[in-house]
């Protein structure tokens, strides 16, 4: 087993997925490389993809309603997390922005790629939508605690 296949075995969003399907995964991803602090998107950018991280960190920030001008970190994403999911998801505007905080690389996954993909392996995409509910709760579940123990 390569490498990179080892690495999506590693991470919660493929949780459960056999090699020879990984590999099948892999073959969609681009790897995509961005300097130290530099933007991968903006909060309110378009966008049908979804980020794995390879190699490096990223931080989510998000402009507050009552600070327009200020971005506030809401999370750091590290080898094996994934972000830019929900506008993968639903095809709406980003919600947050991302920025490198040092050198890093991401495996980047299309809609169109994905939904290609589940029509020839309809198990496989089930078991993959099911780790992203479980993702998707986790980190809407850590929002509100941040939210909750945020000052006023």
């Amino acid at each position: 087993m390569n490498k990179r296949i080892r690495f999506l075995a590693l991470s919660e969003l493929f949780t459960n997925i056999s090699p020879a399907d990984l590999a099948e995964i892999d073959a969609l991803l681009t790897d995509t490389s961005f300097p130290r602090n530099s933007q991968i998107f903006s909060e309110d950018d378009i966008g049908d993809n979804m980020y794995l991280l390879y190699e490096g960190s990223v931080k989510i920030t998000l402009r507050t309603m009552w600070r327009k001008e200020e971005e506030e970190w809401i999370n750091v994403i590290h080898p094996g997390e994934i972000f830019g999911e929900f506008s993968f998801i639903d095809g709406a505007k980003r919600s947050a922005s991302a920025w490198t905080m040092e050198e890093s690389t991401a495996l980047v996954l299309t809609r169109s790629d994905f939904d290609q993909f589940s029509l020839r392996k309809p198990s496989v995409a089930l078991t993959i939508m099911h780790n992203f509910a479980w993702l998707l709760t986790r980190k809407i579940r850590s929002t509100t605690m941040l939210y909750r123990n945020t000052k006023r």
